[in-house]
């Protein structure tokens, strides 16, 4: 009987090692296909610029007839206008590096700060092309002609008729001057020359190849299910690696302004920012994508940016990592366009005023959620009755409570006493029942 049970046992023990060697044999030796596309949005090993897809996407070269195609879409082709014949060679070649994966070429305006017109010119026809490759090539869950007219121009135009109505360049010409295109430039002369020269956004991505790049970084491993996918889980990615405000002396330390003298490479890697420079990244990681974003900056040093496919927007940039806020779902980040449009259209002390006011009413409607309320009470136990008032400061930007150069104008108490009173007996009533303090 003790035999038989070894003969057995032998048996299995022989079977147990085939059946490793074989998975060894399978898994490591033998060649693996390619996959071209992938299954319910897994990434897949098959890469296209040097990333991996994240869609059902197309990994195989598109004819340059469809390119043609695309472009002459009459929706399309409106938002670009008319090209030169340089032009159109210009953005032939751009397509055939993207297809041809040869675009080293397009690293060289990436630590440039003044760029002429016929420069801007060159990375807007190279946008051109990269949006398209994105779209025929389906790396991104948008096609580029469900958009509205609208929206292409958003997307595609050198520049629009609209002008930016949420800046103050009127009353603050010096502190931020008029954008004159929604490609990302700023003019430094309201003349219009080919010889001109334009400060540029340089975090906007001069390269789009570089932020689609770093945008497939920040989204491995995740599932991008529907376009509001890329810019939720792009902030959840910011505030796990602690993305974080630039400081004084770092500030300070930089010749010209940030939104200048930083490209999005930069940013990705230190993961520090002020709020117009983490409003202009998220832009730029949206456009990457072919979703429209518009990001600026409403005359107090502090960025915005929207985004009007989703039908959503950020008042400031700081909001990726400001306390308290940085832990609250991300949908508490997010304003409607709508109402960041009414609030810009006036003061800008006033507008913040009003911003402070729901975003700390969005804190301290979590005051009875155990989820996250501990970001609450962390503070309160040792403030007390004036923890409303900090929270109330933490959120209202240092240039509405100093004297500075410039007339913000006048800064409206966000809270009335009653307000701010009521609020305090019910923190203070919660943490007495539960034991808190």
């Amino acid at each position: 009987m003790k035999k038989k049970t070894k003969l057995i046992l032998a048996i299995l023990f022989i079977i147990v090692i085939g059946v490793l060697f074989l998975f060894f044999i399978i898994n490591y030796l033998m060649p693996k296909p390619e996959p071209i596309q992938n299954q319910g949005n897994q990434i897949t090993e098959k890469s296209l610029l040097g990333v991996q897809c994240k869609t059902d996407c197309i990994a195989t070269q598109i004819p340059t007839e469809q390119y043609f195609q695309l472009k002459n879409n009459p929706k399309i082709s409106k938002s670009i206008g008319a090209l030169s014949q340089e032009e159109n060679n210009f953005l032939q070649q751009s397509i055939s590096q993207l297809e041809a994966g040869t675009t080293n070429s397009w690293k060289e305006y990436d630590a440039i700060s003044t760029l002429n017109y016929d420069q801007i010119r060159k990375i807007w026809l190279r946008r051109i092309a990269f949006a398209f490759y994105v779209d025929l090539h389906k790396l991104s869950p948008v096609k580029l002609e469900n958009y509205g007219q609208a929206y292409l121009d958003e997307l595609l135009s050198f520049c629009t008729d609209s002008e930016e109505s949420w800046t103050f360049a009127e009353t603050n010409p010096e502190f931020h001057q008029k954008y004159s295109c929604n490609q990302y430039f700023m003019k430094l002369s309201n003349e219009n020359q080919n010889n001109e020269e334009y400060i540029s956004d340089i975090v906007w991505d001069t390269n789009p190849v570089e932020t689609w790049k770093i945008s497939n970084q920040i989204l491995q491993n995740t599932q991008i299910e529907k376009p509001k996918d890329i810019i939720d889980k792009t902030i959840l990615w910011m505030r796990q690696y602690n993305w974080r405000h630039w400081t004084i002396e770092e500030w300070n330390s930089m010749a010209i302004h940030p939104r200048s003298a930083v490209n999005i490479a930069t940013l990705f890697q230190e993961r520090k920012s002020g709020s117009g420079s983490s409003a202009l990244f998220l832009a730029s990681i949206a456009r990457t994508w072919n979703m429209p974003s518009r990001a600026g900056d409403y005359g107090i040093g502090h960025g915005y940016v929207i985004f009007p496919t989703l039908n959503i927007g950020l008042a400031s940039g700081d909001v990726i990592y400001t306390a308290r806020l940085n832990v609250l779902p991300v949908d508490e980040s997010y304003f409607l366009p709508s109402q960041l449009e009414q609030w810009h259209n006036d003061e800008p002390c006033t507008t913040w005023s009003k911003q402070t006011r729901t975003q700390v009413s969005r804190v301290l409607s979590y005051y009875n959620n155990p989820q996250y309320n501990f970001l609450i009470y962390n503070q309160y136990c040792t403030a007390k009755d004036i923890y409303v008032i900090k929270l109330i400061d933490l959120f209202t930007p240092t240039n509405c409570v100093q004297e500075t150069k410039y007339d913000y104008g006048a800064l409206e108490d966000p809270f009335t006493q009653q307000e701010i009173d009521n609020w305090n007996k019910l923190l203070e009533e919660y943490a007495d029942e539960k034991k808190i303090c």
